[in-house]
């Protein structure tokens, strides 16, 4: 189905609502929910995904709506499928703004399990891409973080993989 819709013309029209529109929540939401699914399971989507600008889409909508929780952890999602094939994604990420908006979205939510999850999990994708990216996540405070999630969610099963994972791979040498 994923193939089908990338054929029918779903990408672009997905980047297209969320610029005319990306000022919505709901639109933010369901624009990092469509990225999401198209991504999963396909390097060629996601690089697609990419060079129309949804790396760009899915950190205004962060930006945008750091107010929404539900919005915050859709992004978190989308980033990490769009990520999860490449360096060269997860590096361009990083450099425009990827950690510290995760970093202040984890601070801001740490109340709520699943941003804490999903945001672990975008520091597990964005920790795989190299020492440098690892110390930026570390200076800017995601281990502190991390910990807060696992103690906050003590007895969520999902947090405590994500955060337990994050650990790992923020250890990495």
């Amino acid at each position: 189905m994923r193939e089908q819709l990338m054929r029918a013309g779903a990408a672009p029209r997905v980047m297209a609502a969320m610029k005319a529109h990306g000022g919505h929540p709901d639109v933010a939401e369901q624009g990092c929910r469509a990225i999401e699914n198209l991504c999963y399971q396909s390097p060629r989507r996601c690089m697609e995904l990419w060079r129309r600008g949804a790396a760009a889409f899915i950190l205004a909508a962060m930006k945008a709506h750091m107010d929404c929780a539900r919005v915050v952890e859709h992004c978190f999602w989308a980033m990490k499928n769009l990520a999860t094939y490449s360096n060269f994604v997860r590096t361009r990420l990083v450099e425009n703004g990827a950690v510290e908006l995760i970093v202040a979205a984890m601070e801001t939510y740490v109340g709520d399990a699943d941003v804490s999850e999903q945001g672990c999990r975008a520091i597990i994708n964005l920790a795989c891409a190299s020492d440098a990216v690892r110390a930026r996540l570390m200076r800017a405070g995601a281990a502190a973080h991390i910990a807060a999630a696992l103690e906050v969610h003590a007895g969520n099963a999902g947090v405590a993989v994500a955060g337990l994972a994050a650990i790992e791979c923020l250890g990495l040498e």
